[in-house]
């Protein structure tokens, strides 16, 4: 009797979960409309989107406001933010132009700060505390006083590592991790860019009987 009640309740148990998974849905948000979204970056509660400009919802998607005054041409592809944990974060996007815009009133206005990486294109960007990371064909680039200088962060990559993403692990502030992403694998540096090495990956493959 113990065993039919225990098998019955463990039925409804599992019916219960798999129709909580079902009604698990994505709705689209009210906009922005007919742009592809290339990028997304979110400071408290404000979301930033990039695409054809930038765009910003401060009310989870139900609206949104165009924030790209001083951004002059290209298509945005990718957004981060730096001090996000302070009271003056940083907001910075790139573009297919191959500039690099900072804003310091959450999109309101944008000033070029790629000073130093002319004939670079910006792949992908990504911060630590207060310091910027971008990603480029040619390597890794970094910023530590918010886009003024910049200075090679390549050593240790291969030659046109061709960087697409980064992933930061650990303590942003004081001893990050960061992984990048190339077309010649993956490499990581504890030293906040200063030397890379490279990381294996393996692909488990698993057999079902």
């Amino acid at each position: 009797m113990k065993s039919a009640s225990f098998f019955i309740a463990s039925f409804l148990l599992f019916l219960f979960a798999t129709s909580q998974e079902a009604n698990a849905q994505w709705a689209q948000t009210n906009g922005p409309h007919n742009i592809t979204i290339t990028a997304m970056a979110s400071i408290g509660t404000d979301l930033f989107v990039g695409g054809d400009g930038v765009s910003r919802s401060t009310n989870n998607g139900v609206t949104w406001t165009s924030v790209d005054n001083g951004i002059t041409d290209g298509f945005i592809n990718a957004l981060t933010v730096t001090d996000s944990n302070t009271l003056s974060p940083m907001l910075f996007a790139s573009n297919t132009a191959g500039d690099v815009y900072r804003s310091s009133d959450e999109g309101q206005s944008w000033v070029t700060v790629d000073s130093g990486l002319s004939g670079l294109v910006t792949q992908t960007l990504a911060s630590s505390g207060s310091d910027l990371y971008a990603g480029f064909y040619q390597g890794v680039y970094r910023t530590t006083d918010h886009g003024t200088s910049w200075s090679n962060a390549s050593n240790g990559l291969p030659s046109n590592p061709d960087i697409s993403n980064f992933a930061i692990t650990g303590d942003l502030s004081a001893s990050p991790v960061i992984f990048a992403g190339t077309s010649k694998g993956m490499f990581q540096s504890s030293d906040k860019g200063m030397t890379w090495t490279a990381e294996t990956v393996y692909r488990i493959i698993t057999f079902g009987r």
